[in-house]
Parts: C-alpha cells; sequence; structure tokens
C-alpha cells in the first residue's frame, strides 16, 4: 500500500490552479488593456486638439512706447490657452531669442484665445529701427506655431 493522494484529489487540485492561474491572468490583462485603452484615448484626444488648432500672425506695429506690438489669430477651431494657473503657455521669439511678453489690452490679462478671435501681444522688444527687421515666432498649445518678419520701411506698421 503506498501513501499519496488520490487521482481524485490530484485532479481537483490541478483544476484549483489553472481556474487560479486563469483568474490572475484575466485580472492582468483587464488592467492592461483598461491601461492602453485610456492612454490611447488620451493621444487620439491630443491629436484632435493638434489638427484643430492653429494660430496666424496677423500684423505688428509699432505701440505708443516705441515696442513691437503683435495681433495673433486663433485660427483653429478650438480654444487655446495662453497661460494657466499663472504660467504662460505661449513662447515668444525674437531673432530666435525667448522674449518676455506682455498683453496690450487693458482689460485684464487673457488666458485663453477663442477660434477666430484676436490678441495683441507687447514683445517688450524695440521696433525695428528703419531699413531693417525683426522675425517674430509664436509657438502655442499644440504645437501651433507661425512666423513673422516685420520689416520697417519709415513705418509703423511692417
Amino acid at each position: 500500500m503506498s501513501k499519496g493522494i488520490t487521482p481524485v484529489v490530484a485532479t481537483v487540485l490541478l483544476m484549483l490552479i489553472a481556474v487560479s492561474a486563469v483568474g490572475s491572468a484575466a485580472v492582468f490583462l483587464d488592467d492592461t488593456v483598461e491601461n492602453v485603452q485610456s492612454g490611447l484615448e488620451d493621444e487620439m484626444s491630443r491629436q484632435d486638439a493638434v489638427e484643430s488648432s492653429d494660430i496666424r500672425v496677423d500684423s505688428a506695429y509699432r505701440g505708443a512706447d516705441g515696442f513691437l506690438l503683435v495681433d495673433v489669430q486663433n485660427t483653429g477651431s478650438i480654444t487655446l490657452d495662453i497661460e494657466r494657473d499663472d504660467v504662460k503657455l505661449w513662447n515668444l521669439y525674437v531673432d530666435g531669442a525667448p522674449e518676455d511678453w506682455e498683453y496690450v489690452n487693458t482689460a485684464g490679462p487673457e488666458v485663453s484665445v477663442n477660434p477666430n478671435s484676436l490678441i495683441s501681444f507687447n514683445t517688450t522688444t524695440a521696433y525695428p529701427s528703419n531699413g531693417n527687421s525683426k522675425e517674430v515666432s509664436f509657438n502655442a498649445q499644440f504645437e501651433s506655431s507661425d512666423s513673422y518678419i516685420c520689416f520697417n520701411d519709415n513705418s509703423d506698421f511692417c
């Protein structure tokens, strides 16, 4: 007489092990699929925002204080945040160098610009002297950007 487990008990144990393994795999795969789905939804939402956003430098001119002022239009179909939680989300470059800029409007700082709306910026850099130029580039949210060359031909408008 040998000691051991009966075939019935062995079969039940093997089935319990198999069910446990399948259950563990199901939980793992469910979490993985959920994470992948969430990541895909976030990426699709971001890609949609990239495709729906665009800006265009409308005009540039000399301000009363002698600074170069620039009007930028949101030509996309979504609202673009310019500033959030006191952090500027747009970058401005004049002749390739980053600039600290201000809003021109006095109604208070704008934090977003709606589609087809125009906003004015003070580049805080001097308007180019006669016969000279400055390149102004804006980088906005969702990979939106535009640049403009302001050439002064003895006028207050580029």
